[in-house]
């Protein structure tokens, strides 16, 4: 018989499960998007084990931490004397203002495309239009129920039977104003032939089936749409650049967040990452974005910088809002001119967003690609809508084939444009000019934080993965050895602990656990600070977000042992049942490798939300790995995962780059450096 907290883990996870596909996009929900069942259920568990740990893992705050921080001294004149380069684009002052009315949310509007670069004029809504006629409500309900699983054109051929063909057959008709008001995506019509050849006009293509409707209604839909075939078109000569090291790197895009999410002294910052990755690159140019309100701090900041650093700078100050993620809103690469000259180049999304759980539009990631060519970078952007830490590129030289190792999310993203699945994967192989594309399962957030991808000299390619156990063994051995000599364990039963996991001795690790792991609670629950102080690293803001990622080790190190998941108790048995699925998940990532024949490496790593510590969020260039590392408290955790890369890619160079605050966000530094390099022979025309 089912026990009781058992069934209410299990309604634990549907309550929370319905709760995602219940969020709002407009009127409609995001279960109109016809997810996956497997897919949100990863997006859930992720979310539960986030939950869990936040909310049962309450630890104790200082008095002395909860006042708030002194701004740093710092010397006006230095930053005068420092003189950073600027660019800017002058747009039309209607354009500026449309923009500011933009705000982060799900588009209503299913078709919505972010008006930048080519059409920037333009003035899309993210929202239906109130008292529509009722006929064209109706239609409204088809499109943003039926897009996804009946696709783009069985759901167009539904939308003209209901309002009726007269709607774009009638002289002055204005049905196709009314599909764009109803977030039809009509752009993407293109991408389709009317017996092998493409329509000359967007609306000769529903004129088609509008008239073979009104010849014959008792057909059907599918007769109606019979000799139009799906045949994607290019953007503009667009060629995404490899993610694998065949070329060097010589100029970086950044977006510097709200300020606190880098005040000066935290290690591994935006800021701090930007200097790093220019030291390490000393002829590559850096193109920076931050928003107005927090230009003036930042400029304080780089006036510390040496003057030959910031000779290499680019500043672009925002009107709005800048998140940190550079990698998502702009593919780098490059585009070939009518002249035939290859250019670097981002290729922007659809709408620059966030989440999985339907795309989150953040307007002013998306309004900055007019910045960029301000700055000298070309942009296009694309019919597709995708985040850039779901896509690596990789060349197999020994097969002669580029390959596109693609987060399932893109592809989910854009079936709720109307596209299928085969042809999600036919557009992005056409976009990113790629010979293959393989879709990998949603580990983590991003599939950057789950692979990284390196190509040796002598053509092999290897597949850095993340071995979640031996990283929890080193935490959790790092975590054991500070609470033996803070005086909160047993010094002995520290170091037996620490030896059953360096011995892979699990059953006397547990029989440990069992006897001698107790850690001290304050009245409301809360871990003691004094317990947390224990994990302090080079700073005491460290100590907090390294004692919760001892904790997460440890329940990595126990999923196996049952006992240790408290039998009456519905939440933790959710969180760990969500934490087995998971290392499934990692499981069948593997397992959509294999069929490659690439060297797949398993290197100590912790991909885990805020508790991670991961080193595959990194940058190649010819000769360089630019590893994410965090430092402090888990050095020896870094030494281990270098010494394992370094044996795994002979002849590359390791790069450190301090990343713990980044990573505290889930990112690292792929997640917020875009990397280009100069044109290249191998881009495709």
């Amino acid at each position: 018989m089912q026990s009781s907290a058992l069934t209410e883990a299990i309604a634990l996870e549907d309550d929370l499960q319905q709760g995602i596909l219940a969020q709002p996009m407009g009127g409609y929900p995001v279960a109109a998007l016809n997810l996956p069942e497997d897919f949100v259920r990863r997006i859930r568990d992720r979310r539960l084990i986030d939950i869990y740990r936040r909310e049962f893992r309450q630890i104790e705050i200082p008095a002395a931490a909860t006042q708030p921080a002194s701004a740093p001294a710092s010397a006006p004149a230095a930053s005068s004397q420092v003189v950073i380069r600027s660019a800017h684009t002058e747009l039309p002052s209607v354009v500026v203002d449309r923009r500011a009315k933009y705000v982060p949310g799900r588009p209503e509007s299913r078709g919505f495309r972010a008006p930048i670069l080519a059409s920037k004029l333009e003035n899309p809504r993210t929202t239906l239009p109130e008292n529509l006629p009722t006929e064209w409500q109706a239609a409204a309900d088809i499109v943003a129920s039926r897009l996804a699983p009946d696709g783009l054109l069985d759901t167009l051929t539904q939308v003209i039977s209901h309002v009726g063909a007269t709607a774009f057959l009638a002289e002055g008709s204005t049905g196709w104003e009314r599909l764009v008001e109803i977030g039809f995506p009509v752009d993407l019509l293109v991408h389709f032939t009317i017996d092998g050849k493409p329509p000359k006009l967007q609306l000769d293509l529903i004129r088609r089936i509008a008239n073979r409707l009104t010849a014959n209604a008792s057909a059907g839909r599918g007769a109606a749409i019979s000799g139009i075939e799906f045949r994607w078109q290019r953007s503009e000569g667009f060629t995404a650049a490899d993610d694998c090291g065949t070329h060097a790197l010589d100029y970086f895009r950044m977006q510097i967040p709200n300020r606190a999410l880098w005040e000066p002294g935290q290690r591994g910052d935006a800021v701090d990452i930007a200097a790093q990755v220019l030291d390490a690159a000393p002829r590559a140019e850096l193109l920076m974005l931050v928003s107005q309100s927090d230009a003036s701090a930042l400029r304080t900041e780089l006036s510390a910088w040496p003057a030959p650093t910031t000779k290499r700078l680019t500043l672009i100050e925002e009107a709005l809002p800048v998140s940190q993620w550079a990698q998502d809103n702009g593919k780098p690469g490059w585009l070939r001119t009518t002249g035939g000259e290859l250019r670097r180049a981002s290729l922007a999304p659809r709408y620059a967003s966030q989440n999985e759980d339907g795309s989150v539009f953040l307007p002013n990631d998306s309004f900055m690609a007019d910045d960029w060519v301000g700055a000298g970078l070309a942009a296009i952007q694309s019919p597709l809508l995708f985040q850039g830490g779901n896509l690596i590129v990789a060349s197999d030289r020994a097969k002669s084939r580029r390959v596109l190792l693609i987060g399932e999310a893109e592809i989910y993203r854009n079936v709720a444009l109307g596209l299928s699945r085969a042809q999600t994967i036919e557009a992005f192989k056409s976009e990113l000019a790629v010979d293959d594309c393989v879709v990998l399962p949603s580990v983590s957030f991003h599939i950057d934080l789950d692979v990284n991808v390196r190509s040796l000299p002598d053509g092999q390619i290897v597949a850095l993965v993340n071995d979640t156990h031996a990283a929890a063994i080193e935490i959790a051995r790092a975590g054991f050895a500070a609470l033996g000599a803070s005086g909160h364990l047993n010094p002995d039963d520290a170091r037996a602990l620490s030896a059953a996991l360096a011995q892979d001795d699990h059953a006397k690790f547990r029989a440990l656990m069992r006897a001698k792991f107790r850690l001290p609670l304050n009245d409301a629950g809360q871990f003691s600070a004094g317990v947390t102080a224990a994990f302090a690293g080079p700073t005491a803001r460290d100590a907090a977000p390294d004692f919760h990622t001892f904790l997460a080790a440890v329940d990595t190190l126990l999923l196996d042992a049952p006992e240790f998941v408290p039998p009456n108790n519905p939440y933790a048995l959710a969180y760990s049942r969500a934490m087995q699925r998971q290392r499934e998940d990692q499981r069948a990532l593997l397992d959509a490798l294999r069929p490659l024949g690439w060297k797949v490496i398993a290197v100590p790593g912790f991909s885990a939300t805020g508790d991670s510590i991961c080193f595959l969020n990194g940058l190649h260039d010819a000769g360089h790995f630019f590893v994410p590392v965090y430092g402090g408290f888990y050095s020896a955790l870094d030494a281990a995962a270098l010494e394992k890369i370094g044996r795994a890619l002979p002849g590359i160079t390791l790069v450190p780059i301090r990343t713990a605050a980044v990573q505290r966000r889930a990112g690292g530094v792929r997640c917020i450096v875009a990397a280009y390099g100069p044109p290249a022979d191998q881009a495709k025309p």
